[in-house]
């Protein structure tokens, strides 16, 4: 998923630093859109962020940095003697930048060595930041992992090959619809015996169509294999996350405490879906989700609890998409205000 931060203020300089800084450098208006230099190519001199904004993009595309005035790049690789550029470095408004080459460098330590460690030493301090940001980023994954291995232990122990081939969907490797079916009404019975408790949240994926339209169905299928992915990493052991349409999808969320405790969850599984960005053929395809869901009530059927999922999904829809409705009520919203009149059509 990609992934965008903004400059850490570590990196900001002060007006009275960029004026001499100024002194040792040449400043530039560069148009929105221009590559000030490549990931791999030699470093020639850093610049300064006098005016505008630079997008920083890393590992092809999956982090993204933007900087602001004030903000400085392209020290590492002009210092580090050899070192190619660790990043694209874009345009993404209007700039004026201020270049400094290895000479103008080596000036401005002679002649200013205070500011020359003051550049190091928050370059050093965004370093660490990144480096902090990456362990994190390796922890989650690592993380998400283990969920994974969970889900695949317990399906390897609760059906066996044949029951496993007739209950997973095949492209996505998720439970199916016909599992489902099946499923719900144990969990129910389960739920109501052990007085734990289950919810059910159904997801649309937010004009799924347009993907088809555009890539066909081989970047559909990619958009579907990652949206599986994603619900894997998100859920549970106890979970049941299932492929019960062509874009639609369900997950059970069983052995709850409580209300409060699915409400949590299914935010959970709104965040690791929304949205979600696939490459395909070179391009980033992202796409977002709707999501509705549940908390199972006293002597409900798996019927019923389908139904009442299904209004919220249907609620969801008519705020544009890209929303979270649980038991009929707004929870998160990329827009917070519904169209008005009956509401938008369910669909693509």
């Amino acid at each position: 998923m990609e992934r965008t931060h903004t400059a850490a203020v570590e990196r900001l300089l002060q007006a009275d630093e960029l004026a001499v800084l100024a002194a040792f450098g040449e400043a530039k208006r560069w148009p929105n859109g221009r590559c000030v230099f490549s990931a791999g190519e030699p470093g020639q001199s850093m610049f300064v962020v006098l005016e505008g904004e630079i997008k920083l993009v890393f590992d092809a595309g999956a982090r993204r940095k933007t900087l602001g005035p004030g903000t400085f790049f392209g020290e590492l690789a002009l210092l580090l003697e050899g070192e190619g550029r660790s990043a694209d470095a874009v345009t993404s408004a209007e700039c004026r930048l201020l270049e400094l080459t290895a000479e103008g460098f080596a000036h401005l330590a002679d002649a200013h060595p205070r500011l020359a460690v003051r550049l190091l030493t928050l370059s050093a301090r965004a370093l660490l930041a990144s480096e902090r940001r990456l362990v994190a980023e390796l922890q989650a994954r690592n993380r998400r992992l283990e969920r994974t291995l969970d889900y695949l232990r317990r399906t390897r122990e609760e059906l066996s090959s044949a029951e496993l081939k007739a209950q997973t969907d095949a492209l996505t490797g998720l439970y199916n619809r016909r599992c489902f079916d099946t499923q719900l009404p144990r969990l129910i019975e389960r739920a109501t015996t052990t007085g734990a408790g289950l919810a059910l949240i159904l997801i649309d994926l937010d004009h799924f169509k347009d993907v088809n339209d555009t890539y066909g169905h081989g970047g559909g299928d990619a958009v579907l294999c990652a949206v599986a992915a994603a619900l894997r990493g998100a859920v549970r052991w106890s979970d049941l996350p299932c492929r019960i349409g062509g874009d639609e999808f369900a997950v059970a969320l069983a052995d709850l405490a409580e209300a409060t405790a699915a409400v949590a969850r299914a935010r959970d599984i709104f965040a690791a879906l929304a949205p979600l960005s696939v490459e395909f053929d070179g391009d980033r395809v992202e796409i977002g989700s709707s999501h509705g869901g549940a908390f199972l009530r006293p002597g409900e059927s798996a019927a019923e609890l389908l139904q009442r999922a299904d209004t919220s999904l249907y609620t969801a829809k008519t705020y544009g998409r890209a929303a979270l409705v649980w038991e009929g009520e707004l929870v998160l919203a990329a827009s917070p205000h519904p169209p008005a009149g009956p509401g938008a059509p369910r669909g693509a």
